[in-house]
């Protein structure tokens, strides 16, 4: 594995390949996730560019915080349907002292100040995503207008609903109410309200 002093910009040219051949992505058809990792630290690379099948990026120096093996990982379709991804476990080693610099990469075209990989997307031959699909029957846009297209028109509104009706109180279940809320007291019983006054207030 090539092992490279930590603190140094380097620039890193990864090719992918999806059943043996360069992979197109440079569709937009493809939602691509570039994730470089060590130690259990997931760093997420926003700031690629796509040349032909060749993602390129920097790590930068000011970023790299830790010593260690550092992993990527590449995502096409994250949380969508054909989703692939694939890894380059060994990309490169960052060491604390240049006295460690040097070794071997453990892909090929690994170089010093910069790092190329090369790494296979397993996917079946036809996978395609819809988007690509409409795509190749003559949609034009991107992805976000395409499933904007998918929406159809609003439609009629509903038949209105039965309006809400309380149940009916009858006038005894009301009197056995006003015997409940009767207060016992020294002399008698106290009450909060008359009986007329509970049937007014049920009745309005």
């Amino acid at each position: 594995m090539k092992a490279i002093r930590i603190g140094n910009d380097i620039v890193v040219r990864w090719f992918i390949l999806k059943n043996g051949q360069p992979a197109d992505l440079s569709s937009t058809a493809r939602h691509i996730s570039v994730i470089l990792s060590c130690k259990g630290d997931e760093r997420r690379i926003n700031d690629y560019v796509i040349e032909g099948n060749c993602i390129v990026f920097t790590f930068y120096g000011r970023d790299q915080k830790k010593p260690g093996t550092y992993r990527l990982t590449f995502v096409e379709n994250e949380g969508l349907e054909n989703m692939h991804t694939v890894d380059s476990c060994d990309a490169f080693i960052l060491v604390d002292t240049s006295q460690k610099v040097g070794g071997q990469c453990g892909c090929d075209n690994l170089q010093v100040e910069s790092v190329n990989l090369t790494s296979t997307l397993s996917a079946p031959s036809d996978g395609l995503s819809a988007y690509d699909i409409a795509l190749r029957n003559g949609f034009v846009g991107d992805i976000n207008e395409w499933l904007e297209s998918l929406r159809g028109p609003e439609g009629p509104q509903g038949p209105q609903g039965e309006p809400f009706a309380p149940d009916v109180v009858s006038e005894e279940e009301i009197v056995e109410l006003f015997e409940d809320i009767q207060i016992p007291s020294d002399g008698g019983v106290t009450t909060i309200a008359t009986e007329e006054e509970i049937i007014e207030l049920f009745n309005e």
